[in-house]
């Protein structure tokens, strides 16, 4: 999967990112329990700084989107209850 960003948009990155994995979620390409990409994967596949990335992860682990598990990774929950977030 692709996460691509759009550098020239007024949504700061880490909202762009947060919102192309929540929407991965929704549209089910990530399941309950799936891994998600690593840290070091999401920053060379978008080009964001890995302080960017993680800032974009901290946003769906407090949606309760995501749970990372250290030295393991970060997974998916579940579907997410609306989109209109």
């Amino acid at each position: 999967m692709e996460f691509e960003i759009d550098f020239r948009s007024k949504t700061p990155s880490y909202q762009q990112l947060a919102g192309k994995i929540r929407q991965a979620i929704a549209a089910g390409q990530y399941a309950a329990d799936d891994k998600l990409p690593s840290l070091k994967r999401f920053t060379q596949e978008t080009g964001l700084a890995q302080g960017t990335v993680q800032k974009a992860i901290k946003l769906l682990e407090a949606e309760g989107l995501i749970y990372t598990v250290n030295g393991r990774g970060t997974f998916v929950t579940g579907p997410p209850r609306s989109l209109s977030a």
